[in-house]
Formats: C-alpha cells, sequence, structure tokens
C-alpha cells in the first residue's frame, strides 16, 4: 500500500490540514463554481497551509509523496533485474528465428503463441472436452448471442491451426493460410477474457 495513503497519515492530514469541505459541497451540489475554478481554490488553499504550517506540511504531504518515489525507484530496480533473469513479458514464437522482422507475422504469431502457451500450461477442461459437454455446463452463458459452447469451439480451431501450422502449410495455398491465420488471430483476441480467468 502507498504510505501517502496509509490511514495513520491520512488521519493526521485530515486532522492538521483539513480541507474546505464548503468548497466541496458547494461543487458537488449547487454548481455555483466550475470545476477549474474549485481546483484553484484548493491550489491556494495548499500553499496557505505550505506558508502558516510548514513544518506538518512537509511531514504529511511531501515526505510521503518523495518516499513513495523512493520506494517505486527500488521497486523498479527489482523489476528490471527480475525480468532480466525470468523475463515475464517476452513471447518466444516456436515457427520464428528471434531476427525475423516481418512485424505483421511477428504480431499474428504472439497472439496465437500465447493462446498455445494458456491451453499447454494450464490446460483447461474447455480444451479436452465435445461442446456438447461445455453447453451443458454453461447452457445460460451467452457471448453476443453465441453460446459458450460455440466460444470454445473457435478458440479450439485457432489452437489446433497454429500447433500444426507446418503441416497446414505444406498442405494449403498461400491465400487460404492467411485467411486461416486472420480468423484465428481474430477469435483469439475477441474471446480472450474466457483465457488466463
Amino acid at each position: 500500500m502507498s504510505i501517502y495513503y496509509h490511514p495513520t497519515i491520512v488521519y493526521y492530514r485530515d486532522k492538521y490540514l483539513p480541507k474546505d469541505e464548503t468548497l466541496k459541497e458547494k461543487f458537488s451540489r449547487k454548481k455555483e463554481i466550475t470545476f477549474i475554478e474549485y481546483m484553484q481554490k484548493r491550489d491556494e488553499q495548499e500553499q496557505n497551509y505550505k506558508k502558516n504550517k510548514p513544518v506538518l506540511y512537509f511531514l504529511l504531504k511531501e515526505l510521503p509523496i518523495a518516499v513513495d518515489g523512493w520506494l517505486d525507484s527500488l521497486n523498479s530496480i527489482y523489476l528490471v533485474f527480475k525480468n532480466y533473469f525470468y523475463p515475464y513479458n517476452v513471447v518466444k514464437c516456436r515457427y520464428l528465428n528471434v531476427n525475423y522482422h516481418d512485424k505483421d507475422l511477428v504480431m499474428e504469431h504472439c497472439v496465437l503463441e500465447l493462446l498455445a502457451q494458456f491451453v499447454e500450461k494450464e490446460e483447461p477442461w474447455e480444451f479436452e472436452v465435445s461442446n456438447r459437454e461445455i453447453a451443458i455446463q454453461y447452457e445460460e452463458e451467452l457471448y453476443y448471442r453465441e453460446k459458450r459452447s460455440v466460444v470454445w469451439a473457435k478458440l479450439k480451431k485457432a489452437y489446433y491451426f497454429y500447433k500444426h501450422l507446418e503441416d497446414i502449410a505444406d498442405l494449403q495455398d498461400q491465400k487460404k493460410i492467411k485467411r486461416l491465420y486472420n480468423e484465428a488471430v481474430m477469435n483469439t483476441v475477441t474471446y480472450r477474457e474466457y483465457l488466463w480467468t
């Protein structure tokens, strides 16, 4: 939790640096002042506290912000080292070598590779059972008037297309492969909310 919003600091900030509630109420109820005027008056009030109670203002406002910034910096350094040794945001596409640079194809492969990793690592039961069993399990769940079993059938089709991509590429012409690619990517992106939950 952020130090700036720690309950003790918030309590003392409200006690020693109270907000002008009349301004807030005026703004929220009667709309007599505009939002910009309200924010300007709040800034003026902050400046008055800074002049009249500098030590309290420093301890309750500026110091927690500085500590939060310092902790965020430490956390950033930790994440940099962690991601260097254990990169979670790197997608290694099984059918592309590391020097491949055509971004269209890289995007398509990334989407389908993430689907493949989801299926192979998390092993969702929807990929093992029939559409009929899924329909019985989720008979009332719809996605834009599509039954859940239809959604999972489309995701299965995208997964098996990508899994056997090299075999399919040998058998089909390039136009058909491109159409199948587009369909698989669109289905994966459209129904991604059913993955990783």
